[in-house]
């Protein structure tokens, strides 16, 4: 590299250098003010932390939590199935959450907004009544990912994992297999409207990007059946989904409807109020 663009691209790094201290001031004092930088803040300690801790440290945002025994009411057995877990999937303890509001409240229709490789949808399957429908949707397999593309503009060069193995995977072949109802769509486009007003339990484990918890949560709460039945949120993690936590943030304090929002204990999951009603 000739030495004037070695001046020049010195120069350059020296000006991003000036730019990043000055706001490294402004949010290490007046900044901290603002929720968003407080956020921030704690994803430049997770980054800098130790990676051998055995328990990572999970920061998440302003929704109130609850107790289990207050959402889970005396024992209820339920069935668990897969229950080791992967990166980003629900956790065993997670799974069981889920499989138990199942159970208490019998829910006939349920809707799951990302299936991935079928692990919770199994699980929702075996735990629903006998005559229960479980719907889950996922980006179209590869075939059908021609004439395809996201629907907002920060996603529109996403590259499409290819899912023709791995989507639902652990639920075909299974004896629950039965009762699951395949979809396929970027759920910012998908049309809903057959199921609007006519699910009971709606599991939203979609993309986590800001954009799309905002749609997907918008969709799930039209989803239910006269505004009443349970919607859970996966990965309310800080650390890990900031833009997830700050949709669900903002759906708690922004949004009518999601006023009863309440974070699981123990969990990375949001649940909605059950006895709600949409306006």
């Amino acid at each position: 590299m000739s030495t004037p663009k070695k001046i020049d691209k010195a120069m350059a790094f020296a000006k991003r250098y000036v730019y990043a201290v000055l706001c490294s001031l402004y949010l290490f004092t007046f900044g901290i003010l603002k929720k968003r930088n407080r956020g921030f803040l704690s994803r430049i300690s997770e980054h800098f932390s130790s990676h051998d801790d055995a328990v990572p440290v999970r920061v998440r945002g302003i929704i109130p939590e609850i107790k289990l025994r207050d959402l889970i009411s005396g024992e209820t057995l339920f069935r668990i199935r897969e229950p080791l877990a992967g990166p980003g999937k629900p956790s065993a303890f997670e799974i069981m959450v889920i499989n138990q509001l199942i159970r208490q409240h019998s829910p006939a229709k349920l809707f799951e907004i990302g299936t991935f490789d079928g692990r919770t949808t199994l699980n929702m399957a075996c735990n629903a009544p006998r005559e229960a429908k479980v719907y889950t949707m996922d980006l179209p397999t590869e075939s059908q990912r021609a004439n395809y593309w996201a629907q907002f503009p920060n996603h529109a060069d996403r590259k499409w994992e290819s899912w023709d193995e791995t989507l639902g995977a652990k639920y075909r072949g299974t004896d629950c297999e039965a009762k699951i109802v395949q979809l396929y769509g970027d759920s910012a486009s998908f049309d809903f409207s057959p199921f609007i007003n006519d699910i009971d339990f709606v599991f939203v484990d979609g993309a986590h990007d800001y954009e799309y918890v905002i749609s997907d949560s918008r969709i799930a709460l039209k989803l239910l059946r006269n505004g009443r039945g349970i919607i859970l949120w996966h990965n309310y993690d800080m650390a890990e989904f900031p833009g997830a936590v700050r949709a669900m943030d903002e759906c708690y304090s922004k949004i009518e409807g999601f006023e009863g929002l309440r974070h699981i204990e123990a969990t990375t999951m949001i649940i909605r109020a059950i006895s709600t009603t949409t306006c």
